[in-house]
């Protein structure tokens, strides 16, 4: 368990992060104004600023932070249907907990609103790396000895 653990903490992990933080930019901008300026509930300003996010972060992530060399149609639907599943999953847990959590202190349902989105943006981050590392971008290695997706890695084995 340890082992693969170790194997996501790696020079992916910290270019994930970095792909992240420029699309958490672009999306929190885009889900704060929509719900704030133009009056978008919680699902559509934040289904519309994931969806952008998304395909920021899908071409980002499969060039730099994956170097995928698979074809763009079959990492697209996995991509896609990843985010969509941590989507759905960050901000359908993020809603009933904050008001379970805060509900109780008084707070708008506005500010409940914008609260739950920064809680399912963490969700969402979590879980979309683990996916995106061993669903959509997963390398094969050429050797079945290896274990480990990283391909510069060579087998250990003593001849």
């Amino acid at each position: 368990m340890a082992k693969n653990l170790r194997s996501f903490l790696d020079l992916k992990l910290l270019k994930f992060l970095g792909v992240g933080v420029a699309n958490t930019l672009l999306s929190t901008i885009l889900m704060f104004g929509l719900y704030n300026l133009t009056e978008l509930n919680y699902w559509w300003s934040s289904a519309i600023a994931y969806a952008i996010g998304a395909a920021f972060s899908f071409f980002l992530n499969r060039a730099f932070t994956f170097r995928d060399k698979g074809g763009i149609p079959t990492s697209a639907l996995r991509f896609l249907l990843t985010v969509s599943t941590c989507y759905i999953i960050a901000f359908s847990l993020a809603k009933p907990l904050v008001a379970l959590g805060l509900t109780h202190t008084g707070a708008s349902p506005s500010t409940l609103d914008q609260i739950a989105m920064l809680v399912a943006m963490v969700i969402y981050t979590g879980l979309n790396y683990i996916l995106q590392r061993i669903f959509v971008f997963k390398q094969q290695s050429p050797d079945p000895r290896i274990t480990n997706d990283d391909p510069d890695l060579e087998s250990t084995d003593e001849r």
